[in-house]
């Protein structure tokens, strides 16, 4: 069995052999700036003497002594230039037949490529191919220096050295460098190769290598990228070590081998394309016979969005797992963990007042032993026109469905819904009035596969009215000594829809939707079409915000309520959100959002019972980003149920934080507990150390897992998993930056409940 060590070292001969720079737009520097990323000053440019052009030589000496025809010879404060080339020495001869210029003494070259210091020069004024004894180089734009016994600066923008030494950290900085018997540097390519490689840290020869081939900048090149380490409780010691192909510029693929002593070895591949209109990606991991479950298991992901000419656009977006424990066990970088998978294909046309589109679309749900119905297809149509008499409008809505199911004794249909509209919208400075009366006709026809609470045929026709009415008030008013402008904008709706019994209508793709402060708003309790709610009901709001004298947002408050005239009575069999109202009223949704002293936000949402002034449900965040890479989150979360099931209560508290210990190190952290299971949910605690050379992270993360039987079976406390990430990067070669808000984001997205901004103000 191969020992960690072994796997270690040979990572790490892996990574070096060639490391590809697949970052995106990063920049090396001398000095770190606030955002992580460094910057190289250009060195200050020598005082020489103008030229009128690239093939013109000008000479400035306090001596010079020449010879028609062959030589000239220039003492004292020498200063040459030749286009954008410069050099200044204590002296120099130029051979005027091979048209040679030789310099020494205290040489200093610079071009648009590099700096050089050196006691003797030679360069050929046509061909431009220079030699350099003695060189101490710098490139100029980016991190990159050394020294040479020999530097050749050949016409193409390459460089021959030998006995060289290179190293991407600052003047005084030797934390790491590569000496080579000869290094071969493309500035076309930003790529580098060495002979004879000897890998240095703190000037301590660590690494050899006969061949040595690596990227010097950060654009896209084809090679290794830096490996990664886990070592977890779940699967043991885990080695990603994942190879960029720079296919063409306008497609990549990214091959990740991963191992894992407990599991055994898993391929991961990612492809991305842009094409004229096309813009996708292709993901595909797979670990054959996984040692633990004894089962190939698997990843599929598609994305594509794009367009055909200005009215036609397509979206795919397709995933699937081997098994319901996947992204548990496994975990993925494509997707985050999730228990419903999305299948969906979409073509729309659209125009100015109309668009329809073809739809199929499925979902491939974890844990649970019953899919829902499958779209195949669904047709649709969307059209709003001016009718030319004043505001009126005519609207038309359209869809035909089929539904489809991969169990045999599942209940299947087809549905076909026609929806006309007028909407009548008015509005002035201080205010609206919105009208809208509908007919909706929907047509059923079920393949009831012997349930008898269906009807194989069905034709259902409702009418909605609905008016909508707002205002908008404001004033100016003194707020703890600074001016604000406060706004009161309250709105009423009233929304009718006559009941109808819908039991003998199957549930397709309907759902109880959210009832926040917007979802008191809107003119259905569910989404689809399989249930329309009746509705004899008035919703009364308001919405006040103050805004400072640069027109922030600093406060927002927000609360609705809807007020039954009757009770709703159409239901979702066994779905039914039973304290989102009560007999004569809903839930009071409450929402708020505050910006104090520019750092500090805040933000509650609630849906409350007024009845029994029970909570239902409700989510609290404070956040203090007092700075760049600087943030503390507490979040809290609530869900009652009123079953008593542990399944469906929610009671979280958690806490983010990103904070710098030192310029160059932050640490990271997230922390939640669940107060119902009075036990730790997610745990990480990460440090990151960047500076302008190189930069490592380093964190630990503890997990509740669930894992599911195959059987759709749960066990609802869970198992702990316990892991250790670390990754090590060379500025430089390769990928070279870390230290940037994405970085910590993802340190922080590592886990299984990712970082959110849950704070809606407008500023």
């Amino acid at each position: 069995m191969t020992s960690p060590k072994s796997l270690l070292f040979c990572a790490t001969s892996i990574a070096l052999l060639s490391l590809s720079a697949k970052s995106y737009a990063d920049v090396n520097s001398n000095q770190p700036l606030p955002n992580g990323r460094c910057y190289v000053p250009p060195a200050p440019r020598l005082n020489t003497p103008q030229t009128q052009n690239n093939k013109q030589i000008a000479i400035r000496s306090k001596t010079a002594k020449l010879v028609r025809g062959k030589n000239a010879e220039f003492n004292d404060d020498v200063a040459a230039t030749q286009g954008k080339r410069r050099m200044v020495s204590d002296k120099a001869s130029l051979n005027q037949q091979t048209q040679t210029l030789t310099a020494q003494g205290n040489v200093k070259y610079q071009d648009n490529l590099i700096d050089v210091d050196s006691n003797k020069i030679q360069t050929n004024l046509k061909s431009h191919a220079t030699t350099i004894d003695q060189a101490k180089y710098r490139f100029n734009g980016q991190s990159g220096r050394g020294a040479a016994d020999n530097l050749k600066l050949e016409t193409n923008k390459a460089l021959l050295m030998d006995n060289a030494v290179y190293t991407a950290c600052p003047p005084g900085d030797e934390s790491w460098s590569i000496s080579a018997s000869s290094l071969y540097i493309d500035k076309n390519r930003d790529w580098a190769t060495a002979h004879n490689a000897v890998f240095h840290v703190l000037d301590v020869p660590v690494f050899y290598l006969p061949y040595f081939s690596y990227p010097i900048s950060n654009k896209r090149q084809t090679g290794f990228l830096y490996p990664q380490f886990t070592s977890s409780s779940n699967n043991g010691f885990d080695l990603k070590t994942p190879f960029y192909w720079n296919m063409a510029p306008n497609y990549d693929l990214t091959l990740t081998p991963r191992l894992m002593t407990k599991r055994g070895q898993q391929l991961t591949t990612s492809f991305r394309y842009l094409t004229l209109g096309q813009l996708g990606q292709l993901d595909y991991e797979y670990l054959p016979n996984d040692k633990i479950t004894h089962r190939n298991r698997y990843l599929i992901h598609w994305q594509n969005n794009g367009g055909i000419g200005d009215h036609w656009r397509l979206h795919s977006d397709y995933s699937r797992v081997s098994d319901p424990n996947y992204f548990s066990d496994l975990g993925s970088t494509t997707i985050g963990s999730t228990d419903e998978l999305l299948q969906q294909g979409k073509v729309d046309y659209r125009d100015e007042t109309w668009n329809a589109g073809l739809l199929v679309n499925n979902y491939q749900i974890l844990g649970s032993t019953e899919d829902p119905h499958k779209v195949l297809p669904e047709l649709h149509f969307n059209g709003l026109w001016d009718t030319g008499l004043g505001s009126l409008k005519f609207g038309l809505k359209g869809q035909m469905v089929n539904f489809t199911d991969s169990d045999p004794t599942v209940y299947t249909a087809q549905r076909y819904h026609i929806e006309p509209t007028l909407k009548l919208p008015l509005s002035v400075p201080g205010g609206y009035l919105n009208s809208q009366i509908s007919l909706m006709q929907t047509y059923y026809n079920q393949d009831t596969k012997g349930d008898s609470a269906l009807k194989a045929h069905i034709s259902r026709t409702l009418p909605e009215y609905r008016v909508k009415a707002g205002l908008n008030f404001d004033r100016s008013m003194n707020w703890f000594g600074e001016k604000y402008q406060q706004t009161f904008e309250p709105q009423v709706q009233y929304l009718y829809i006559p009941y109808k019994n819908q039991s003998d209508i199957g549930i397709y793709d309907t759902a109880t939707l959210e009832q926040d402060y917007f979802g008191m708003f809107r003119d259905r309790r569910y989404s689809g079409l399989d249930r329309i709610s009746d509705a004899n009901q008035i919703t009364a709001g308001a919405t006040t915000r103050f805004l400072n004298a640069n027109n922030e947002e600093k406060l927002r408050l927000s609360a609705a309520q809807i007020f039954y005239l009757q009770s709703p009575k159409v239901t979702i069999p066994d779905n039914d959100d039973q304290y989102t109202y009560s007999s004569d009223r809903s839930a009071l949704a409450i929402e708020g959002d505050l910006n104090v002293y520019h750092d500090w936000f805040f933000h509650s949402g609630m849906q409350v019972n007024d009845t029994t002034w029970k909570i239902n449900k409700s989510n609290t965040a404070l956040e203090w980003k007092p700075g760049v890479n600087k943030m503390i989150q507490l979040n809290y979360r609530y869900g009652r149920d009123d079953n008593g099931t542990l399944r469906n209560e929610i009671n979280q508290i958690g806490t983010k934080m990103v904070w710098p210990l030192r310029p160059n190190i932050h640490l990271v952290g997230s922390y939640y507990r669940d107060l119902y299971l009075n036990r730790s949910i997610e745990s990480i605690l990460g440090v990151q150390y960047d500076s302008c050379c190189w930069a490592f992270q380093i964190s630990f993360q503890r997990a509740l897992t669930t894992h599911y039987e195959y059987n759709g079976a749960t066990d609802p406390r869970g198992e702990i998993d316990n892991a250790i990430k670390f990754q090590f990067i060379l500025k430089g070669i390769g990928s070279g930056t870390s230290n940037d808000s994405d970085a910590y984001r993802k340190m922080m997205d590592s886990g299984r409940l990712p970082y959110g901004h849950p704070f809606y103000l407008n500023n």
